[in-house]
């Protein structure tokens, strides 16, 4: 862990940063603040990944974060590769890239790394549904079991039936950012006001999940006369993402959800009622693989980007900062140079002090410390990457 917290403060504060500090891993790596948040389990879902490439035309970075559970792996080493390898491609007989390249390069190596997850289970069962429902249920083990690990089912099933979210942001040589989302991390740039003093925050993407009336209104039209496509504020009653990697339950006929997923071992969480898709899952996929993609050139060398996991916004949420994460940046950036320390200064990771502050740790209450309470609520994994274009 390195740059991670100020020199030790008076009182409450420098109690809040002490309890903070093995809640969370922070380094500073190309150019980029980052920090991973979980003060109640050693077992963390995110992933992120942050790397400068190197071609013709001059230095990209690449900066993503995945949150997800066992397809989360899969997802962080094959999809920084493929979209390295995609730029490379592009750029054998060009000296820029579009940003309609940049955008249908992005969502192009989204759907193939999905694609392949989805090939790799169906590659198990050559004959399709027909197949899979003339196997009995120990052939059906069999077939996915782990060669290496007979108690346990095929990687490829497991990570098949869990899903992940991506949220990724290409800066290329000429400083413009090209920001690629499936699912509900957030991309936010902090930029001076231009006719006054003071920070603002814009935000860059949509979440994608049953909370988005647009998105609901999407999933609506694209499987019409399907009442329970969406119900329970969640997409088929189960999930409340509509955009995501994997989850290939939700992907393909409800065949393989009863007889293959539901077979595989480990099971199933107990509280996950794939059940009732039976009669749900009607004209799969519900959930979409295309990712919205967005293109900003900053207009101040000092801009800052940010990227965050949902566990951000959750954070806020429970300190009551505002009623939106672009409010209550906004009110921290905005409040003098003392209150917002580390932002600003070298050799301050930048990732850290913004978690610090969503958390409320400059508050003497009882707000930060019932994050590190095991109360029952789980306190969901937070990534936060700060990338400082001043610093490219």
């Amino acid at each position: 862990m390195s740059r991670s917290l100020l020199p030790p403060l008076q009182g409450h504060v420098e109690q809040n940063r002490t309890k903070l500090s093995p809640a969370i891993t922070a380094e500073h790596a190309c150019g980029v603040d980052t920090v991973v948040f979980q003060p109640l389990t050693d077992e963390v879902e995110d992933r992120h990944f942050v790397a400068d490439w190197s071609f013709s035309t001059g230095k990209w970075k690449f900066l993503a974060i995945f949150d997800g559970i066992e397809a989360v792996d899969f997802v962080k080493e094959r999809l920084p590769a493929s979209i390295k390898m995609a730029i490379s491609s592009e750029l054998l007989d060009k000296d820029r890239l579009p940003d309609t390249v940049i955008a249908k390069l992005l969502q192009d190596c989204i759907t193939q790394v999905d694609e392949t997850i989805r090939v790799d289970v169906e590659r198990f069962f050559p004959g399709g549904e027909q197949e899979i429902a003339q196997l009995s249920d120990d052939e059906i083990r069999r077939v996915i079991q782990d060669p290496d690990e007979p108690s346990r089912s095929s990687v490829k099933i497991l990570r098949a039936r869990t899903g992940t979210t991506a949220l990724i942001a290409l800066v290329d040589p000429l400083k413009a950012i090209h920001i690629a989302n499936l699912g509900d991390c957030q991309a936010l740039i902090c930029q001076p006001k231009p006719s006054e003093e003071g920070w603002g925050v814009r935000l860059l993407t949509h979440v994608h999940n049953c909370g988005n009336e647009n998105e609901v209104e999407r999933v609506k039209q694209q499987h019409a006369n399907e009442e329970e496509c969406v119900c329970n504020h969640r997409t088929l009653g189960l999930i409340t993402l509509t955009r995501a990697l994997g989850d290939m339950v939700f992907k393909l006929p409800y065949v393989y959800t009863e007889r293959v997923f539901a077979l595989a071992e480990p099971p199933f969480h107990p509280n996950y009622r794939f059940w009732d898709l039976a009669n749900r899952l009607k004209t799969p996929p519900y959930l979409s693989t295309t990712a919205d993609v967005v293109h900003i050139r900053p207009s101040f060398t000092n801009a800052r980007l940010i990227l965050s996991s949902d566990g951000l916004t959750d954070i806020f949420s429970r300190t009551h900062k505002a009623e939106h994460i672009t409010e209550a940046i906004s009110l921290w950036l905005n409040k003098g140079k003392e209150e917002r320390a580390g932002w600003d200064e070298h050799g301050r990771n930048a990732a850290v002090e913004l978690l610090f502050h969503a958390l409320d740790g400059t508050k003497e209450d009882a707000i930060f410390s019932q994050f590190f309470v095991r109360s029952g609520r789980r306190v969901d994994d937070t990534t936060v990457l700060v990338l400082p274009f001043d610093k490219l």
